[in-house]
Order: structure tokens, then C-alpha cells, then sequence
């Protein structure tokens, strides 16, 4: 008996146990997604891009593409709006990642940037 498992490239056989079947792959990541108070978190490759990313959240939150900005949020108080054309590596957005979205509003404009962050609930005595 042998079972596969194509996603993670790994091959369990009944005599064998389990091995690494894949070619040379990237090593997934994640990034958190935040808007306002929800954080996605997105399984995601640095060869993706942008584009593939806003895919990926249309199907959690059913808004196109055009409708979405993602703006990485940088250590350094530094925002870059993220190029849908370029891969996540290009943009230097690394595992764990904290990326902001924004949505389009109706007058065509996209929202402000809204993230709740821990320290917003925590009550100071």
C-alpha cells in the first residue's frame, strides 16, 4: 500500500515508512494578514506574487483582487504599498510578516489603515 501526499511531497509506503519524494521546493511560509480586528494567516511561497496573495484572501473574504491593497507594515515605522506584479521575495516580505489590507471604499479610494494591536485591550491600572 502506498499512500501520497502531493502537497507536502512526501510518500508514506507500507514497508518504508515515509520519504521525501519532492524536488528542491521552496520552503513555505506565512504571513498575517490584519484588517481592523481579524489577522489571516496565509500559507504562502516567496516566489508568489502579490497578485497570488490577494487571490488567496478573495476567497476569505470574497472582495477582487483591484478591491484589496496589502502594505507591508516594516519594523522600522517604514509602509511600502506591495506590487502585484512582484514576488513576495522581490519586496523583501519575510516569514511571519505583517502585512496590512485595505479595502477600496466607494468613492474609489482605499480605507486607512485600522490594526488592532494587543495593547489596545490590555486595561492599564
Amino acid at each position: 500500500m502506498t499512500v501520497t501526499d502531493n502537497n507536502m511531497g512526501w510518500k508514506m509506503s507500507g514497508r518504508c515508512g515515509m520519504k521525501n519524494t519532492s524536488v528542491r521546493r521552496h520552503i513555505a511560509m506565512y504571513i498575517r494578514v490584519k484588517r481592523n480586528k481579524t489577522t489571516y494567516f496565509i500559507q504562502c511561497d516567496p516566489t508568489e506574487t502579490t497578485l497570488s496573495i490577494k487571490q488567496k484572501i478573495q476567497s476569505l473574504i470574497d472582495q477582487p483582487p483591484s478591491n484589496q491593497q496589502l502594505i507591508l507594515l516594516a519594523k522600522n515605522n517604514v509602509s511600502v504599498i506591495l506590487d502585484d506584479s512582484k514576488t513576495l521575495a522581490d519586496q523583501k516580505v519575510e516569514n511571519d510578516a505583517v502585512v496590512a489590507l485595505t479595502l477600496r471604499k466607494d468613492d474609489n479610494e482605499f480605507e486607512d489603515v485600522l490594526i488592532s494591536r494587543p495593547e489596545d485591550f490590555m486595561s492599564s491600572s
